[in-house]
């Protein structure tokens, strides 16, 4: 179908527990395309905080909490738009102790 807008996954990234701590750790690679949805799940036992730039809080998520940012809904894909930048990256801390089990993860969704 000519014109259509197809959505593709970036490899998701993920943080184990055993690398979460009080100091903010980077959750894999750097976004590789412009991101139209941002997918992040705590699957860990601790409540945790995702940052855009490894030293403010900009969310915080509870044990088993995700944050689902739909970041350029109704837009296609050649349309001006706000998306999760190429290059950017995410990071994870412990709110008030260390996890024991689980893991952190990113999905990461772009348009063509």
């Amino acid at each position: 179908m000519q014109g259509q807008v197809r959505l593709f996954p970036e490899q998701m990234r993920s943080l184990a527990f055993g690398f979460i701590s009080g100091s903010y750790t980077v959750i894999g690679s750097a976004l590789a395309n412009p991101a139209y949805i941002l997918h992040f799940v705590n699957d860990t036992d601790v409540a945790i905080t995702i940052s855009w730039d490894g030293v403010t809080d900009h969310a915080y998520l509870p044990a088993g909490g995700f944050l689902l940012l739909d970041v350029d809904a109704n837009h296609a894909a050649n349309a001006t738009g706000l998306w999760g930048g190429v290059g950017q990256r995410f990071w994870v801390k412990e709110v008030l102790s260390s996890p024991s089990s689980g893991v952190v993860t990113l999905s990461s969704y772009y348009a063509v």
